[in-house]
């Protein structure tokens, strides 16, 4: 019966081969006596050597060269779609320009054409307000005109007074025109220097200036001359001392002097015995003297 637990299934050994080995077979036999038999060690396999893997080799000069039909179409193709777009795409743009400016010229106001006035018969109201309207633009033109030849005349006045103030201060005040030279050179370099203005603005800046001057001197009434000098002054103006007059009488008497003692001596001008002799002053200048 043992025999029978432990015998193989009928049939014998399988188309494989034995179930057990006869080691195992010795264990069951044993009933389990016998120590367990260990695993069979596979058996080593040889070694095969390692194939190199196949490498892509370079193209050579000539294959580089040429390109493959289907890829030079392909290419073509892309560009004639690329060129096409962008023609349809100037197309597109020139067409909406073309629109835009039809549109401005739409939408731009038109001139309106000037209406004629109505006519008594057309409308009697309307015509009266056209009179009334033309009737006030004639009064505002010449109130317009009257002003503007207002103002010539003023200023004219004006520039007619300061020409008198500045011919009697001038009597007095020898160094006017040195001091008036000096005021306006100093306010030009001024203009320029500071606010960099050029030569025209800054004269025409210079004049407008002047007018202004007349007119305060006009309101305070004083003399627009003396206002010049004394701000020649205070902008560096030093001046140039005025003759004496008592020295000024010296210096002819002592020429009417000299001019008698040379013609005590016999020396006359020009070999005549009348006209004017010439003789020098003290401070080198000639002075012409009667006899």
């Amino acid at each position: 019966m043992a025999d029978n637990d432990i015998a193989a299934p009928s049939g014998g050994a399988s188309d494989s081969g034995p179930l057990f080995t006869p080691s195992e077979r010795q264990y069951f036999e044993s009933r389990g006596e016998s120590p367990i038999p260990p695993d069979p060690k596979p058996e080593p396999q040889p070694q095969q050597p390692d194939t190199p893997e196949p490498q892509d080799t370079p193209p050579s000069a000539e294959e580089s060269k040429t390109v493959p039909h289907g890829a030079l179409a392909e290419e073509r193709g892309r560009r004639k779609e690329a060129e096409e777009r962008a023609r349809q795409a100037e197309l597109m743009n020139a067409r909406m320009e073309e629109r835009f400016r039809a549109w401005q010229q739409y939408t731009a106001p038109k001139p309106q054409q000037p209406q004629r006035p109505p006519t008594p018969e057309e409308d009697i109201f309307g015509a009266v307000n056209n009179l009334v309207q033309r009737q006030a633009y004639t009064d505002q033109q010449i109130n317009a005109y009257r002003q503007n030849e207002a103002a010539k005349a003023q200023i004219a006045q004006i520039a007619h007074w300061a020409n008198q103030a500045e011919a009697v201060f001038k009597q007095t005040t020898p160094d006017y025109d040195a001091a008036l030279n000096h005021l306006r050179n100093s306010r030009v370099g001024e203009l320029k220097a500071v606010y960099g203005l050029n030569d025209a603005a800054a004269n025409q800046q210079l004049v407008m200036e002047e007018r202004q001057l007349l007119m305060q001197a006009a309101q305070m009434r004083r003399n627009p001359a003396e206002l010049a000098y004394l701000n020649a002054k205070q902008r560096g103006y030093t001046g140039k001392p005025a003759p004496d007059p008592s020295k000024q009488l010296d210096i002819i008497e002592a020429g009417q002097q000299a001019s008698r003692s040379l013609s005590n001596v016999g020396g006359r001008a020009g070999g005549g015995s009348g006209g004017a002799a010439s003789t020098l002053d003290r401070g080198g200048r000639y002075l012409l003297t009667g006899r």
